[in-house]
This record gives structure tokens, C-alpha cells and sequence, in this order.
């Protein structure tokens, strides 16, 4: 414990302020006096500490434009609070990284780290993959506090709200992303992955919660959240069957229960449809083969079936087609997206389990290692003692013995 606060101390006491810092927070500094300084304050010297200010910008140089826009919704807080944020910002940051809810440097983490990351994701799909990502990483530490033994419910409350936050925001942008039309099988996968992502992850808390050696308190605890993210998971799967179901449909159709009835199915809009179906089941069985060989007989099993009725159920599209039976085939296609998305799921899932809990045994792995190479320690100079000891022993014997061949000596030169 002593070993951690001094390297933690250390790590302070290295941080300090880039020049680029150093403007940026005297930027903010002066946004806050100009919107919160008290009215009572004497206007001379507001205006000696506003004038200082702008003699400093002119010697250090331009701002940060992008940082500073970031920056300037926290133009109400303290200037003490701005401060501690831009300062934490600098070489704390890294060691943020890996924090976790309850440690002093998570909000550094999450107030800091990731909006300012988040103002370089620029497209449509990327906002969407980053919000997906949060939420994975905010159930990442909930599996961490839990082997930590410290997951409490202020914590689950936390972690639940963020958690919600970017689910939400990850199905607006998904919504947006579907919106175009060269881009709707991207949210859609998208859409496939975070759900599959909250399977995956409902799987692995739920084992915890059946064992013996849970504490009760945690197992309250995780019974809760697998309860919002199984809430959560029917939400995002409910999203997913909206966008398969216009996939490859004109994109300036609004209305989100639209669907393609027989009486309005065109040749035009069942190719769009049919090369939806045949891209999204194309894409689904490419995620399978790259993670078959890790997945189990059981999984690969119900994975083959799918896969295998959603091609067939593709041939049978195509005849339709053919035959101008178009509502039936565009039935069929729908059919087809929806088997393929259900088969991506499933095998992502399970694959995703899989890594977590390989992650964990890893880890008791790496441990037990490390106590078997303290016991082989401990064995070692255990030996090495016991050498030590008997060449003692041996010391004393041959010291026994040329006692007795100088008394021996001794007694038969009396004789002589």
C-alpha cells in the first residue's frame, strides 16, 4: 500500500502544465471572471485582472480552438475547478486510463479523457462505434469492481446512468447512420454487435452471481444491473429489427413502420432489398468463420443451422424473384437479414464471453504463477538452509574426529 501512494506521489508531483495548457487555462479563467465575478466586486479591479489577462494572451500566443470550444461549457464553475481539470488533463490523463468508479482519477476519466477523445470522431459511423465502445467499457468495469470485491451500489448507480447515456446516444447516431442508404448495413452490424456485446456480458455477470463465494450485497447488486442491461439488450434489439427491416428500401421513406406491402413492392425496390440481404448474410458469415475455431460445438451447431436456413431462405428469394412473385421475394430477403443478424449474435456473443472469462483466467493464471514462484522461493531457501545446515553438521563431525585421532595419538605415545 505504502509502495503505491509513494509511486501515485511521485506521478504528482511530475505533472505540470504545457504552454498550450497553460493558455487554455487562462482562457477559461477569463470566461469565468467575466460571466461569475460578483457584482460587488470593485469594477478597477476587474478590469486591472481582466487587462492582466489580456497582456498575457498577447505574450503566449493563440488558444486552442478545439480544446477551448470543449472547454467553455464549463464557463459556471469555479475557476479553482477549471483549473484542477486542465491540470489533470496533462499527465494525469494517462493514468486515468485505467481507473475505475471510486478512484479519485475516474472523473478524470470520464470528464475528461473521453469528451475531449469523442471531439475527434467526425462521421457518422464513428460517432456510433464510440458510443457502442463506452458502453462495453463501462460494463468492463463493473466486472472489474466486481473482482475487486468492491462494487457497491453507488457505484452500480454510476455505472448504470453513464451506461444509459451512451446506449441512448449510440441509437440516435445509429438512427442517423441507417438514415443512409450506403450506410444502413453498418448501423445495422453495428446494432448486431452492442446487443450482442449485452448478451455477452449478461452471460458472464450472471455466472458470478451463482457463486459461492459471491457476497450477498454484490449479488444484489449484479442481479440489478442484469436486469437493466437485459432491459437494454430487447431495447437495441428492437432498434436493429427497425433498421434490417428498411434495409435496401428507398432511404427518403420517413416513416419508421413502413413496410413493404404487396401492393407497392416494385423489381426496383426488391433488388435493393435483395442486395441487402445478400451483403448482410455475406458479412454475418465472414464474422462467423473468423471466430469458429474459439466458439463451442454447441454454438457452432446452432450457428451452422442459421446460417444455413438463411441461405436457403436467400434461394429461395432469388425464385421468387424470378418468377415476379416481388412481395413474396422482398418477405423472404427481410427474412434472411433478420436469420443472418440473429446468427451474428449469437456466435459474437459467445465469442465475446469467451474472451472475457479467458481475460480472467489469465489473470488467476499470471497470479498463481506468481505464487508458485514465491513457493519455489521459499523452497529454495528453505534448501539452502538445510545445506547450510548439514555442511555445519559435517563441520562438526570432522571436527569430532580429529579430536579423537589427536587423543589416540596421544595415549599410545604414553605407552611407548
Amino acid at each position: 500500500m505504502s509502495q503505491d501512494f509513494e509511486k501515485n506521489l511521485r506521478n504528482l508531483k511530475n505533472i505540470s502544465l504545457s504552454e498550450n495548457e497553460k493558455v487554455l487555462m487562462r482562457d477559461n479563467l477569463e470566461i469565468h471572471i467575466k460571466n461569475t465575478t460578483p457584482s460587488k466586486v470593485e469594477s478597477s479591479v476587474r478590469k486591472g485582472i481582466e487587462e492582466r489577462l489580456n497582456n498575457w494572451r498577447d505574450l503566449k500566443g493563440p488558444k486552442l480552438s478545439i480544446i477551448s470550444l470543449y472547454f467553455n461549457q464549463f464557463k459556471n464553475m469555479p475557476a479553482l475547478i477549471i483549473a484542477l481539470i486542465v491540470a489533470l488533463s496533462g499527465g494525469t490523463s494517462a493514468v486515468a486510463v485505467n481507473s475505475l468508479p471510486g478512484d479519485m482519477l475516474y472523473p478524470v476519466k470520464v470528464s475528461v479523457n473521453e469528451p475531449i477523445a469523442g471531439l475527434f470522431t467526425v462521421s457518422q459511423e464513428a460517432k456510433t462505434v464510440r458510443q457502442g465502445k463506452l458502453a462495453e467499457r463501462r460494463l468492463q468495469e463493473v466486472e472489474e469492481l466486481v473482482a475487486n470485491g468492491v462494487f457497491d451500489e453507488e457505484k452500480r448507480s454510476e455505472i448504470e446512468a453513464r451506461l444509459n447515456d451512451h446506449i441512448n446516444k449510440f441509437s440516435v447516431n445509429a438512427s442517423i447512420l441507417a438514415s443512409d442508404k450506403n450506410k444502413a448495413i453498418s448501423s445495422s452490424e453495428l446494432t448486431a454487435r452492442l446487443e450482442a456485446a449485452l448478451i455477452a456480458h449478461q452471460d458472464v455477470l450472471g455466472k458470478v452471481t451463482i457463486k459461492i463465494d459471491t457476497s450477498t450485497s454484490t449479488r444484489e447488486e449484479l442481479v440489478a444491473i442484469i436486469s437493466l442491461l437485459k432491459k437494454s439488450e430487447g431495447d437495441v434489439k428492437g432498434h436493429r429489427e427497425k433498421i434490417d427491416l428498411k434495409l435496401g428500401e428507398d432511404s427518403s421513406d420517413e416513416d419508421d413502420n413502413a413496410t413493404t406491402t404487396k401492393a407497392t413492392t416494385t423489381k426496383e425496390s426488391l433488388l435493393g432489398k435483395q442486395g441487402a440481404a445478400e451483403n448482410v448474410l455475406a458479412s454475418a458469415l465472414r464474422a462467423y468463420e473468423r471466430v469458429k475455431p474459439e466458439l463451442s460445438s454447441e454454438v457452432n451447431f446452432k450457428a451452422s443451422e442459421i446460417f444455413a436456413k438463411a441461405t436457403s431462405t436467400l434461394a429461395e428469394g432469388k425464385a421468387k424473384a424470378e418468377k415476379g412473385e416481388y412481395a413474396d421475394a422482398s418477405e423472404k430477403f427481410h427474412e434472411v437479414i433478420k436469420l443472418a443478424n440473429n446468427g451474428r449474435v449469437i456466435v459474437l456473443s459467445n465469442s465475446i464471453s469467451r474472451k472475457i472469462e479467458g481475460s480472467d483466467d489469465k489473470g488467476r493464471k499470471d497470479e498463481f504463477r506468481k505464487d508458485k514462484e514465491r513457493d519455489g522461493e521459499d523452497k529454495g531457501n528453505a534448501s539452502s538452509t538445510r545445506i547450510r545446515d548439514n555442511n555445519d553438521d559435517n563441520d562438526d563431525d570432522n571436527d569430532s574426529d580429529s579430536e579423537r585421532d589427536s587423543a589416540n595419538r596421544e595415549r599410545e605415545e604414553g605407552r611407548r
